[in-house]
C-alpha cells in the first residue's frame, strides 16, 4: 500500500467551507479513482488553517495518475481562494 500525506493551508476564516468541500467533493472524487483505498483529513489543533490529508492507494502509480489527472485539477479548482498554499506532499509506504 502507498500513502501520500499532503499539508494544505486554507483560509483560516473559511475552514468550515473548506472542510465541507473536502467531504462532499474531494473524498468522493478521489474514492472513485482506480486504486484509491481511503482518504482521511485532519484539522491541525495547533495551526489554524492547516489541514493534513492522508490518501491511501494500491500503489504509487495509481496515486500519481490521479494527482496528474484533469479530475484532480477540476477538484482543486473548486476550492478557489480557500486554498492559501500547499505546504508539502510526502509519499510513503506502510511499515509492516
Amino acid at each position: 500500500m502507498f500513502s501520500r500525506i499532503s499539508l494544505i493551508r486554507f483560509d483560516a476564516e473559511r475552514l468550515e467551507e473548506a472542510h465541507r468541500l473536502w467531504l462532499t467533493v474531494s473524498v468522493p472524487m478521489a474514492s472513485a479513482q482506480k486504486g484509491c483505498r481511503n482518504m482521511r483529513g485532519f484539522r491541525s489543533l495547533d495551526d489554524p488553517g492547516l489541514m493534513i490529508i492522508v490518501s491511501e492507494w494500491d500503489g504509487r502509480d495509481e496515486a500519481d495518475a490521479y494527482m496528474n489527472s484533469p479530475a484532480h485539477d477540476e477538484m482543486m479548482g473548486q476550492y478557489g481562494s480557500l486554498i492559501k498554499g500547499i505546504e508539502g506532499r510526502y509519499p510513503g509506504v506502510l511499515i509492516e
